[in-house]
């Protein structure tokens, strides 16, 4: 494969994004749960997003406890308490342009502090970590609020130890009488089964649809028009100001990797390498597992991917990107992985 493509190791996803700012790796697959962070906190932008079936789409639900008699409407949930399950995460994101679209949130450049002022606490994890909270301004410190009632001193933190990190995690918040109002991917509260986990009840939750109204019935189980945004999982990031023949290199490559080594391609029938599969059981190594193709900016047929673009335009309104000032080298195209195991494709 010309030009040569090499992989390169890191740590956490922060520092994948860090070496794709920084000129030390090309492209990254990112879950789209990050993709404004990447935007807005590392100068990315998608040059490709991952086809993976309408079950590894998001799907943003606003929760309420089905025993809830205070809020039927947005206009209810004004100065209640919210639980996120990250700062900067598709919920936040998504909470942002629905609160737009029903004129209940004023366009306060960040739009952390109108989220501030309209929620009276939230729990938004990582609402105090530099990383997260980069180009947002002044952080108000009530968006950990929730949190901090809880007995843990990284209550807020996005660390596995924090209890209300993550979308079991603000859901965890909400049932624990710590907020109003809890904010999820759906997708993530499903197993590999496409279950819910075993501890959540859906009788104890109602949805509040994105048009303001509750949901007819108890339970989480709506229709996507109900849910505050809908869209495709993943994406492939590289820094936003590459030059446009570097743009059409790196995707050009993509596209002929795909060809040859893809969820159709002759390889995946004669069992030699493929790009869409478990590597030394690693999974999602480099690319989603169950990817079925990819699907480029400029394709207008994908309404799950045009629903994405226009939720990170809304929100990029706020957002002041900065250039690294570090160039691509020409000649190398390097993909980057979080893995433990060393791996050079």
């Amino acid at each position: 494969i010309q030009p040569s493509i090499d992989c390169v190791e890191a740590k956490s996803n922060f520092e994948c994004w860090g070496h794709v700012r920084d000129g030390i790796a090309n492209i990254v697959t990112v879950d789209t749960e990050y993709g404004y962070i990447v935007r807005k906190s590392f100068n990315l932008a998608p040059i490709a997003y991952l086809d993976s079936g309408l079950n590894a789409n998001y799907q943003i639900l606003a929760i309420v406890s089905s025993t809830d008699k205070q809020i039927k409407s947005w206009q209810n949930v004004r100065q209640k308490k919210a639980c996120f399950p990250e700062f900067g995460g598709l919920a936040w994101i998504s909470t942002v342009a629905t609160l737009i679209e029903n004129r209940q949130l004023a366009k306060m450049c960040p739009y952390a502090a109108a989220m501030g002022s309209f929620f009276g606490g939230a729990c938004a994890p990582g609402a105090k970590d530099i990383e997260h909270t980069r180009g947002s301004g002044v952080v108000p410190a009530k968006l950990c609020s929730v949190c901090s009632t809880h007995n843990s001193t990284d209550s807020c933190s996005t660390t596995s130890s924090s209890v209300y990190y993550g979308d079991l995690g603000a859901l965890r918040c909400l049932a624990n009488g710590f907020g109003n109002i809890a904010f999820v991917d759906y997708r993530q509260l499903q197993g590999g089964n496409g279950m819910l986990a075993q501890d959540i009840e859906p009788s104890a939750y109602r949805v509040l649809c994105r048009n303001g109204s509750l949901a007819q019935s108890v339970g989480l189980n709506v229709e996507n028009n109900c849910a505050l945004a809908y869209g495709v999982g993943s994406e492939i990031v590289a820094r936003s100001d590459i030059s446009d023949a570097r743009n059409t290199e790196l995707t050009e490559l993509l596209l002929e990797m795909d060809q040859w080594f893809g969820s159709t391609s002759p390889s995946k029938m004669d069992s030699v390498f493929h790009m869409y599969s478990e590597f030394q059981e690693t999974k999602d190594l480099l690319f989603k597992d169950s990817t079925r193709g990819l699907v480029l900016p400029n394709d207008v047929g994908y309404s799950y991917v045009n629903d994405y673009k226009k939720l990170q335009e809304l929100n990029s309104v706020c957002v002041k990107t900065r250039n690294s000032g570090v160039s691509v080298i020409p000649s190398l195209i390097v993909l980057i992985a979080v893995f433990i195991g060393p791996f050079i494709i």
